[in-house]
């Protein structure tokens, strides 16, 4: 991350609202290569190679890979930087921010990573003294279920997403703790069932060309959903306001009082929905014949319609 600040401040890109969303969004990805390269390193001390030959067998072993992988989640940034117009110039700093945290990351898990592994990780691997009591395994389900459950709330809330979360969350760790414990991840029977069914479709040509089709079928039909309108683009989605203002003219030359008047039926229409918490009237200003009304709409939880349905009514009844 401070090597990602580091080159932001030498590219001229300034901390703001924006850049700062595009290092949130990046956060995630930011640990994700180091994350592979580690673990892959572990699973060769594993094995029984010592830190600093685990170190190196371990990261060549995955590099081209993780580099690969990065690249794919660049490209699908790029395109946001090339946005034309007001819009582009607004929105740039985002993937600009992530692109650069990205490649970042890219740089240090294979540069800086493996180096710390080979100096500061234990000669050689050993076996937790913690790992096998009970009390330490149930207590790592429990603070999965727990953390997943508060990082899934909505609005505050422990709703449905939030259990299905720790429910879906806490079992892989049930399992990983009870199930596979001091097992390696190659004598999982998912994982033999992988490399068994892979190593069938590699070894096959008649197989191959049945999952290249397949590939292929499926990228047609994703690409397939624009030009047929299954999938609907927009440039900014549209969003539920919680104020509502109405606006109205009558032809020129009518008198304040007439203008009272009217804009008094829209307000008695007002009085009359329940989605309107309160509102407040102008009538005149710089003109005679003009009035509006600015009205506060009550939670959206708590109301059937949205904001633009009342708008809709209140012009309808007009």
């Amino acid at each position: 991350m401070l090597s990602a600040l580091a080159v932001m401040s030498y590219s001229g890109i300034t901390l703001n609202s924006l850049s700062i969303l595009g290092l949130i969004v990046s956060l995630g990805l930011l640990v994700d290569n180091a994350i592979v390269i580690m673990e892959n390193v572990d699973r060769m001390r594993h094995l029984g190679l010592d830190r600093v030959t685990a170190s190196k067998v371990g990261t060549n072993q995955v590099a081209v890979s993780v580099f690969a992988a990065t690249l794919t989640t660049v490209a699908a940034f790029v395109p946001l930087t090339m946005i034309p117009g007001m819009m582009g110039s607004f929105i740039k700093s985002i993937p600009q921010a992530v692109i650069i945290t990205i490649l970042a990351s890219l740089v240090i898990s294979l540069m800086i990573t493996p180096t710390l592994c080979s100096r500061f990780l234990p000669k050689q691997k050993k076996k937790s003294k913690y790992g096998d009591k009970l009390w330490v395994r149930v207590g790592s389900v429990i603070l999965v279920v727990v953390l997943c459950g508060y990082a899934f709330r909505v609005d505050g809330e422990f709703g449905i997403i939030a259990i299905g979360a720790s429910i879906i969350f806490g079992s892989a760790m049930f399992v990983k703790q009870f199930m596979f414990h001091n097992k390696s991840l190659e004598e999982a029977g998912v994982i033999k069932w992988y490399e068994k069914t892979l190593r069938s479709i590699i070894t096959s040509k008649s197989k191959r060309f049945i999952m290249l089709g397949v590939g292929l079928s499926l990228l047609v039909a994703a690409l397939a959903t624009f030009p047929t309108g299954i999938l609907k683009v927009e440039m900014m989605p549209d969003d539920d306001p919680t104020t509502v203002e109405i606006t109205m003219e009558a032809p020129q030359g009518t008198s304040l009082e007439t203008m009272e008047n009217i804009t008094a039926e829209a307000e008695q229409i007002l009085f009359n929905m329940p989605e309107v918490e309160s509102f407040s009237m102008t009538v005149g200003g710089n003109q005679k014949n003009t009035s509006s009304i600015n009205a506060e709409l009550i939670d959206e939880k708590l109301r059937e319609k949205d904001g633009m349905a009342v708008l809709e009514e209140v012009r309808e009844k007009s």
